[in-house]
């Protein structure tokens, strides 16, 4: 037994998973590495809550389990975590987080590193992804996944990764993956900020438990054009005031915007996609590691762009991440001298 825990700065997930990676208990808190409940009197960081909240929350399943090991991903091993996690490097495969492990301070418990790349002059980084694309590339490979995926991750920070796989060097039944190359998009970050914080906000007026798929669809339709986003969110203000844009599907209409203009992006700039293109392979085979309705947003609005993708659940592949990242731990590496 293990116990997967995806710690980011807002939330705190923990799932209790068994030998073949399938989750048999789950909790989960908004006790994020940010929160204030992570934070003493004064508002400053206090580390002793950490140890304090995985007791709280899996002392039933470390009790009855004293052997288990506790993996901690997301977040938690950033500079604002428990403890700061070296980066691995994009070049290197992810089998490598195996040999990465940290310790928390005081406890058996393993912080998983994070993967930065270095593109353009410029710095990505990812944490917690990084589990979640070794293990979705486990659960591809019994269904015959090309040796290039395209990799969607939708969140806050969404991330678009393209992976290679091949057989792990310790033991042939581990797929390992390498993150040739990624790139994150704030689309998550830019819609909160624009529907609760920006002068749009008071434009919002839709049922937030309705989604209106006609102004989902044309808000993926005009992202997908040549504007500026700026220009294009601006937009959004101008149709209201003319009365060509409903109170009740600007939301909607901001989201596919939003995401219409991320994915024309992303897929231009793709390294697989130009590779293919130049080989005339056709498109890269594109999995995306999601679960809830905002995946569903990504795969309708791909759709639109004439691509066709596939679903992964996000948490079973964090966990068959984590289990990956165990079994490698525990297999010596091969001396190759």
């Amino acid at each position: 037994m293990r116990i997967a825990v995806d710690w980011g700065s807002t939330h705190f997930r923990a799932m209790r998973v068994n030998d073949s990676g399938q989750v048999i208990d789950r909790v989960k808190s908004e006790q994020g590495v940010l929160s204030r409940s992570m934070q003493d009197d004064r508002g400053y960081q206090d580390n002793q809550r950490f140890a304090q909240v995985i007791e709280q929350h899996c002392h039933a399943w470390l009790s009855d389990t004293p052997s288990a090991s506790c993996f901690l991903g997301g977040m938690i091993g950033s500079r604002s975590g428990w403890q700061e996690v070296p980066y691995l490097d994009s070049t290197q495969w992810l089998s490598e987080l195996s040999q990465q492990l940290q310790a928390a301070p005081d406890s058996s418990h393993f912080l998983i590193a994070g993967v930065r790349q270095q593109h353009k002059g410029h710095w990505d980084v990812m944490r917690g992804e990084e589990t979640q694309i070794l293990g979705a590339a486990q659960m591809l490979a019994d269904d015959d996944a090309a040796n290039n995926t395209l990799m969607l991750l939708p969140g806050t920070h969404c991330k678009w990764a393209a992976v290679s796989t091949k057989k792990a060097n310790t033991d042939p039944s581990i797929i390992d993956a390498r993150i040739d190359h990624f790139t994150t998009f704030m689309t998550g970050e830019l819609y909160q900020w624009a529907h609760q914080h920006s002068s749009l906000s008071g434009l919002m007026t839709e049922d937030v438990e309705s989604f209106d798929l006609t102004a989902f669809t044309a808000g993926v339709e005009q992202g997908r054009n040549s504007l500026a986003l700026s220009q294009l969110l601006f937009s959004i203000r101008a149709d209201k005031l003319m009365d060509t844009l409903p109170g009740h599907s600007c939301g909607d209409y901001l989201s596919g915007l939003l995401i219409g203009h991320e994915i024309t992006s992303a897929l231009t700039e793709n390294k697989f996609e130009q590779k293919n293109r130049r080989k005339h392979l056709g498109d890269v085979d594109l999995v995306i590691v999601g679960s809830d309705a905002l995946a569903s947003r990504y795969q309708q609005a791909l759709q639109l762009c004439g691509r066709d993708s596939r679903m992964i659940d996000a948490e079973s592949a964090y966990c068959q991440g984590v289990l990956t990242i165990d079994r490698l731990r525990t297999i010596p590496p091969l001396n190759l001298s």
